[in-house]
């Protein structure tokens, strides 16, 4: 009998391969183009924000990395937006 850890990987596996999978499925269906599931993960872990902060005045600063053309795809086909223009961080974010 398998442990409950195992079984809360297997189901952990499953849900990634499905979202894999559905991505593929919305992309495929929007734009036409096959992405692999490995395409697909290296482009959205390729996307990074860096956080600086301003010593005189303790503010930080959210610099985000620019998007491959690929990204923008999949960001596009998920309706997600995403800043590209550094932005001042709050409280609220």
């Amino acid at each position: 009998m398998a442990s409950l850890p195992i079984h809360a990987h297997i189901a952990i596996c499953f849900v990634a391969f499905a979202l894999i999978r559905f991505m593929q499925h919305l992309i495929k269906k929007k734009t036409q183009e096959n992405f692999s599931a490995e395409r697909i993960t290296e482009e959205l872990y390729r996307i990074q924000e860096s956080i600086l902060r301003d010593k005189s005045n303790g503010n930080r600063y959210v610099v985000p990395s620019k998007p491959s053309p690929y990204a923008i795809k999949i960001y596009e086909v998920m309706n997600k937006e995403r800043s590209v223009v550094p932005f001042k961080l709050t409280a609220e974010r």
